[in-house]
């Protein structure tokens, strides 16, 4: 996670978390590389580590694939109080 506040800010507003009892930020903390684009990063060094740069912010992320949509809910009955019969109602 970066030092600067802004950009830190910023990671944490994209990787949807919020810092709290399930969550907190540690020296240890790190982000998946499969999240950041290609010009994110520097060259490779002689060892073929890839360094982020400077103010890079993840962006990549797959949120549409990861949501179901949701059901919809039925009510089957509900009491007409007016003319005292059952009648089906979708809400």
């Amino acid at each position: 996670m970066p030092k600067e506040k802004k950009t830190r800010r910023q990671w944490i507003a994209k990787i949807r978390r919020d810092v709290g009892p399930y969550f907190k930020i540690t020296s240890k903390t790190r982000v998946c590389s499969k999240h950041f684009k290609e010009e994110d990063y520097h060259s490779p060094d002689c060892a073929g580590r890839r360094l982020l740069k400077e103010g890079a912010i993840p962006t990549v992320f797959n949120w549409a694939a990861a949501s179901k949509p949701r059901r919809e809910i039925i009510r089957h009955i509900e009491r007409c109080v007016e003319h005292g019969n059952l009648t089906k109602a979708v809400l």
